[in-house]
């Protein structure tokens, strides 16, 4: 057994044992980064404002204050991941809703995902509000969501006529991420989240330009950045443009057409690999250090598309076995969670602990 403080008894909080599988992926200087960290996030979107956050101000004050925050997150990505698995299950391939198809997705599919999609989306925007409500800690799982937005909504075009083929298809995928990584990127440099406006942004920024002028937009960026050098601000980007330009070539010389044969493993193997980049950028602008530049996953991806050149007839194969692998990864970088919660002195989907700590 882990020695166990007064201190700790007092709080409420008995530290938890090192599993033997468990693997701490957090150095000192992550952890020590972390003890300092302040939540910085400006959402200035015009929906946000007026819309989203008042109905969730309201909504959490109806949460009991035993609710745990991650498990609010949690459950919002499973609603998330239900529609994304309920639509694998309804149309495999993308192409039941293709044109002259006699068997398209049922309506009430539909419907159903937009449930999901709400209710992924609420319990999301609230998890965070709910944590500082009860002096919570909570985490995110969005990186991985980029996938199932993305390849869900294709569904409503299926393939051919009124659709776009599967390598336009990664190429938005990408775009979507990109969305995301530079959200995350722009606060490593800076320290400050903005989070996108999606389409309405460039309408706002083009008009907004019209009434103040292009001036309005001259500054000088680098004197409010907050790593030393460009070199330095832009190290996050060279795994994510690695990861791009490899699956873009590996959609388009595959030797087998690999991305018509089973897309949705190829996006999902695609797309946690940029969640493992992207949350490990996340943990380094969150503690303060310098990004790393290699990742595991990454390094496996990149194998995978060298192997399945090599090996064409196996190349199906090699896809599905390598998504496996990687996506075990990826659940263990996230399980290993309990790194942080040991520092914290907290539990990851539990607060009945917080009731017994002193004022």
């Amino acid at each position: 057994m882990l020695p166990i403080s007064v201190q700790d008894v007092e709080m409420g909080y008995i530290k938890q044992e090192k599993h033997p599988l468990e693997y701490e992926y957090l150095q000192p200087e992550h952890l020590k980064g972390f003890d300092s960290y302040k939540y910085n996030c400006v959402d200035n979107s015009p929906l946000s404002v007026y819309v989203s956050h008042p109905f969730w101000n309201w909504l959490v004050e109806f949460y009991p204050r035993t609710w745990v925050p991650n498990v609010l997150t949690l459950v919002g990505w499973g609603f998330v991941m239900a529609g994304f698995f309920i639509e694998g299950f309804l149309d495999y391939r993308i192409d039941r809703n293709s044109d002259g198809s006699v068997n398209p997705i049922p309506d009430w599919f539909w419907f159903a995902a937009a449930l999901c999609t709400f209710l992924g989306h609420t319990l999301d925007g609230t998890d965070g509000k709910q944590s500082r409500r009860i002096g919570a800690i909570d985490h995110g799982l969005d990186s991985w969501s980029t996938v199932p937005f993305t390849i869900t909504i294709f569904s409503i075009f299926g393939r051919g006529r009124y659709s776009i083929s599967s390598v336009e298809l990664l190429c938005v995928l990408i775009s979507t991420q990109i969305v995301f990584f530079t959200t995350h990127w722009e606060k490593y440099n800076t320290g400050i989240m903005f989070l996108s406006w999606a389409y309405d942004g460039l309408v706002i920024v083009y008009m907004w330009t019209y009434f103040v002028g292009y001036q309005w937009f001259h500054f000088d960026l680098f004197e409010k950045l907050k790593q030393p050098s460009l070199l330095a601000g832009i190290r996050p980007a060279w795994p994510v443009l690695i990861l791009f330009g490899s699956s873009i070539y590996w959609a388009v010389a595959s030797p087998t057409n690999v991305i018509d044969a089973d897309p949705r493993f190829f996006f999902f193997c695609m797309g946690t690999v940029f969640s493992n980049i992207t949350c490990r950028l996340i943990i380094a602008q969150m503690a303060s250090t310098v990004c790393d530049i290699y990742n595991l996953t990454l390094g496996i991806y990149l194998s995978t598309i060298a192997l399945s050149f090599y090996s064409p007839a196996h190349e199906l194969l090699i896809l599905r076995l390598s998504t496996l692998v990687i996506t075990s990864l990826h659940l263990h970088y996230g399980i290993c969670v309990r790194q942080l919660c040991r520092h914290f002195k907290i539990y990851a989907f539990d607060v009945s602990y917080l009731q017994n700590r002193k004022e």
